[in-house]
């Protein structure tokens, strides 16, 4: 296997994860609020919630937004299977917008063209026309620690009364004209599995400056429990989607260094170009994505080895071709030419 990347681990964070293991509380200890605190803070939001996944984040915003099965919910058509997924586990459906071919971001141009479609009635999906009075939000995602043009699409999305949730599991650090993002919407999710900036292994924060969805994310996340916290009472429905603790002492851990963290990335972790060409590094926008400092010479290597039928033999190295699903779109052309990177 060729690793995109590697989590920054050092001798405080197995001592801060040791120091739990020893104290017996394992779950929703004083690290858990102090990893909340320190992601809420880094990027100047009201609340932070930590839950189990971003995928977990994702879903209970959405939910807490108040979504209802037969509403739609606009994603770009090109990013990991969650930001999709959370709207089916609620009986929403999907409409995927096309994206930029220079940033993989999803495009003001496809978004309009989508939105004035449907509301010809021009677009369905399983031969039903969409409903345009459905179609009710927007995922926004920073793809690969990339911010989306904020501007033009809240322009969009505020014209169309679009309710925007930010998708920023791979941002961390990321910024948008002087602005962290994960603030551009109602609430906005990061995720810290290994190969984003930070890692707590599994997990993920949602921050937002929305008290009432603080509240419901922080219920729903711990089986609906009310703002008391009585064990057994149980005021909605709710998930076991809580962080434990050795996770939450390691994710504030690496919080205490994180320029430093991000400093190593963007030294070399930056991705310019790809092996075909594609720009990922405009500078429009002040941006930090974790990549290796190697990773452009690995994926020159593997697109060398896959031409050479080697592909196979490559964990994540095999081509995809996407026609079927976005054909014609930027989606497919990058999908035809590049790797899978997660």
């Amino acid at each position: 296997m060729i690793p995109l990347s590697k989590p920054d681990i050092n001798g405080e964070d197995v001592k801060v994860v040791v120091e739990v293991l020893k104290s017996g509380r394992l779950s929703m200890g004083p690290y858990t609020e102090k990893f909340e605190k320190a992601v809420s803070e880094y990027v100047n939001a009201k609340y932070g919630v930590a839950v189990s996944s971003g995928t977990a984040g994702l879903h209970l915003v959405l939910k807490a937004m108040g979504v209802e099965r037969g509403d739609y919910m606009i994603v770009p058509s090109f990013t990991f299977v969650a930001s999709a997924n959370v709207a089916l586990y609620e009986g929403a459906i999907p409409l995927f917008v096309d994206v930029e071919e220079e940033t993989l971001n999803a495009s003001k141009d496809s978004l309009e063209d989508l939105l004035i479609r449907i509301k010809k009635g021009k677009v369905k999906i399983l031969n039903e026309v969409v409903d345009p009075s459905r179609v009710k939000y927007f995922m926004g995602v920073d793809i690969f620690g990339h911010p989306l043009d904020w501007d033009e699409i809240l322009e969009v999305t505020n014209e169309w009364r679009l309710e925007v949730l930010e998708d920023s599991c791979e941002a961390l650090g990321a910024e948008y004209k002087g602005k962290r993002v994960g603030k551009f919407g109602v609430a906005g999710v990061f995720a810290f599995y290994p190969n984003k900036q930070i890692t707590t292994g599994e997990g993920g924060v949602v921050i937002t400056d929305d008290e009432r969805i603080a509240k419901l994310v922080r219920s729903m996340r711990n089986q609906g429990r009310g703002e008391e916290n009585e064990w057994l009472l149980h005021v909605r429905l709710g998930y076991n989607y809580r962080i434990d603790e050795m996770s939450a002492a390691l994710g504030y851990s690496q919080m205490l260094r994180i320029d430093e963290i991000l400093k190593k990335e963007e030294g070399g972790g930056k991705l310019q170009r790809t092996a075909k060409g594609l720009r990922m590094g405009q500078n429009s926008f002040r941006q930090r994505v974790r990549y290796e400092d190697e990773l452009v010479r690995l994926r020159n290597q593997v697109i060398r080895r896959c031409e050479q039928g080697q592909g196979d033999e490559i964990h994540g190295g095999k081509r995809s071709t996407g026609e079927k699903l976005f054909s014609a779109s930027a989606s497919a052309t990058f999908l035809q030419r590049n790797l899978r990177l997660w």
